[in-house]
């Protein structure tokens, strides 16, 4: 009886392993990560960045400001597009396909700078929520 226990037993735990939700390896195995295919290039009509490109095959008008995080002296600005995608930007960053640069970062207002047709800065956007 006691031979038939440690058995019934010795197999629950090793089927227990195999399916073991906090393994951190047999998780990234079974669920691999989608990867991105291709970022798109810019035209030769868009003003060359030195910044980092943030939603840049979104239209402005279709992103929204989800908030923003802050701490000390550190700001970042949380968007979300139509279909619930979230992107993160820091101050110099440009945004959507109008290229607008993050200029400002406030509690209660986000300012971007959107550029004209020679690259040069333009007027200043002001985003308030």
């Amino acid at each position: 009886m006691r031979t038939r226990m440690l058995c019934v037993l010795l197999c629950f735990s090793l089927n227990s392993f195999a399916g073991d939700p906090f393994d951190k390896n047999q998780r990234l195995k079974n669920n691999a990560l989608p990867t991105v295919d291709k970022i798109q290039k810019a035209t030769s009509t868009k003003c060359p960045t030195e910044q980092n490109a943030v939603a840049q095959d979104t239209p402005f008008n279709r992103l929204k400001v989800v908030g923003i995080i802050q701490h000390k002296t550190y700001k970042q600005l949380l968007l979300n597009d139509d279909e619930k995608q979230v992107f993160s930007a820091v101050i110099g960053d440009s945004i959507a396909q109008e290229q607008l640069k993050l200029h400002q970062i406030n509690k209660h207002e986000v300012q971007f700078t959107r550029r004209q047709q020679d690259c040069s800065a333009g007027e200043i956007v002001s985003v308030k929520f």
